[in-house]
C-alpha cells in the first residue's frame, strides 16, 4: 500500500537544504552539487557550542579566567527513510544513503587520488527553519554519519498487474526502515572584521567570510 504525506510536512521539507559543493575538475556531479532528498522532515535533536577558557587557580577564590578560543556550533540532526511502495522505493533510499557516507571520500578524484580542490568538496551548504538565518545557507562540515538499518527487510519490485509476481533478486531486498543520524559543525573561513584588523584564517571556497548573529 503506498504511502501518503501530509501537506505540512511535504511544506516543511521545502524550508531545508542539505547540500553538498560541486564537483570541480570535472568529476561527476559538476553543477550544483549533489543534494540530501528528506522523505519526512528531519530533526535537530541537539545544538550545542563550547568554549576554551584558560583558568588560573587562586587560594580561597574561585579561579581567575581568561576566554582563549570558540568551539564551533555542533548540530546532531536525524531523519527516517521508510520504503513506502510508491516513489521511495528501495534504490531511491539507498541512493540518498550511499550520497551521504560518500562524504568522506570526496577527497578522492575519479582515480581515487586527491585533488587541488578537495577540501572545497567537504562543504556542506545548510538550512534548516529558524535554526540560523532563515534567508541565508550556513557553511558545514560533517563530523559523523550513523546508519541504522531496521530489522524487517522488504522487496519493492512487487508487480501488482500480476498476482504472485515478484523479482526479489537482491537489488531489490533493502530495510523497511533506516534511520539516519548526522552530526554537523558550523564551519567558516573564520574572518575577522572591524577596526581595519581583518584576518582570514583558512581560504577555502564556498565557506562563508563568518557566523551571522542569526546563526547563534
Amino acid at each position: 500500500m503506498v504511502m501518503h504525506y501530509t501537506n505540512q510536512d511535504t511544506s516543511f521539507i521545502k524550508g531545508v537544504v542539505f547540500q553538498f559543493a560541486s564537483r570541480l575538475d570535472g568529476l561527476p556531479g559538476k553543477g550544483n552539487g549533489a543534494h540530501m532528498e528528506f522523505q519526512f522532515p528531519p530533526k535537530i535533536t541537539s545544538d550545542n557550542r563550547k568554549g576554551n577558557w584558560e583558568e588560573g587557580e587562586l587560594r580561597g577564590v574561585e579561579p581567575v579566567a581568561v576566554f582563549a578560543t570558540s568551539g564551533a556550533r555542533d548540530i546532531s540532526i536525524n531523519w527516517t527513510y521508510i520504503v513506502d511502495g510508491g516513489v521511495w522505493t528501495a534504490q531511491r533510499i539507498s541512493n540518498n544513503i550511499k550520497k551521504l557516507r560518500g562524504y568522506f571520500a570526496r577527497l578522492k578524484g575519479e582515480e581515487g587520488k586527491p585533488t587541488k580542490t578537495s577540501r572545497e568538496l567537504l562543504v556542506v551548504q545548510f538550512k534548516m527553519w529558524r535554526h540560523g538565518d532563515p534567508s541565508k545557507n550556513m557553511t558545514a562540515r560533517i563530523k559523523s554519519i550513523d546508519v541504522k538499518h531496521g530489522e524487517t527487510i522488504v522487496c519493492d519490485n512487487v508487480d501488482n498487474s500480476t498476482p504472485g509476481f515478484s523479482d526479489c533478486s537482491s537489488g531489490h531486498i533493502f530495510p523497511l526502515k533506516s534511520d539516519i543520524t548526522v552530526d554537523l559543525k558550523l564551519w567558516t573561513k573564520g574572518t575577522f572584521s572591524g577596526n581595519g584588523d581583518d584576518e582570514t584564517q583558512q581560504d577555502i571556497i564556498g565557506l562563508n567570510d563568518f557566523a551571522t548573529p542569526l546563526w547563534y
